[in-house]
């Protein structure tokens, strides 16, 4: 056991860290935990075969044309008060 107040700082240092590093590792761990009931969840297939991703993967052009058409509107209404 530390004797004096710098062995004192030092040994509370010490455990500071390696409780630190073990909180790190326990982080990375549920992390990687996480991504990956994520990743299962959204690639499960459902009873037709098909999953959420795929579902996405479908409906992304159709997303993107009322995205380009909501930029552009916005461009126009930005431009119509600018002047």
């Amino acid at each position: 056991m530390p004797q004096n107040s710098y062995q004192t700082f030092m040994h509370q240092s010490c455990l500071s860290y390696t409780n630190h590093q073990n909180m790190g590792l326990f982080k990375t761990a549920l992390l990687g935990a996480v991504v990956y009931g994520a990743v299962k969840y959204l690639t499960k297939k459902d009873p037709n075969g098909r999953s959420i991703v795929d579902d996405i993967k479908d409906r992304a052009p159709e997303w993107m044309e009322k995205a380009k058409s909501i930029k552009n509107d916005i461009k126009v209404e930005l431009e119509r008060q600018r002047y």
